[in-house]
């Protein structure tokens, strides 16, 4: 059995989990959040969650998934599927994607998690870039929040 592939990333925000949660589900602030993926979904357990984006400079509507938790001020929880990794249309290839707040003393932590590319053939490839693109969209996250 292959160890599992997550990318996992965290950020503190100066800002309570209510703020947060409001920029994740605001869908101007969560495309800035998601470095200009639109989402477009009914925002309920079980919908569809599409991503409309750009690739290659051309206009993309192939990445999508389905809401898996949606738990006020607490989580967000959605697969994942994303046609550029090569990979045929079928839920072995769908990722898991969680964001998870936390009240702190100062706020708010998020964690993200992403995977498990461990059923990918290049599956660490994979998880470094979901681990990059985390880390971006938590630092957007963090200066939305905050403002």
């Amino acid at each position: 059995m292959k160890d599992s592939l997550i990318a996992r990333s965290s950020v503190e925000i100066a800002a309570p989990r209510e703020k947060v949660w409001s920029t994740l589900l605001n869908p101007a602030s969560l495309q800035q959040v998601m470095m200009g993926m639109q989402p477009v979904s009914d925002w309920k357990v079980g919908s569809t969650l599409r991503w409309i984006g750009r690739h290659s400079g051309e206009p993309n509507d192939t990445a999508k998934g389905t809401i898996q938790a949606l738990e006020a001020n607490r989580k967000l929880q959605f697969t994942f599927y994303f046609p550029g990794y090569g990979y045929p249309d079928q839920p072995a290839f769908y990722n898991v994607v969680s964001l998870t707040l936390t009240e702190t003393k100062t706020g708010s932590s998020v964690q993200a998690e992403q995977g498990d590319f461990s059923v990918f053939s290049d599956g660490e490839q994979y998880r470094q870039h979901s681990q990059t693109f985390w880390d971006g969209a938590l630092k957007i996250l963090k200066e939305l929040s905050e403002q």
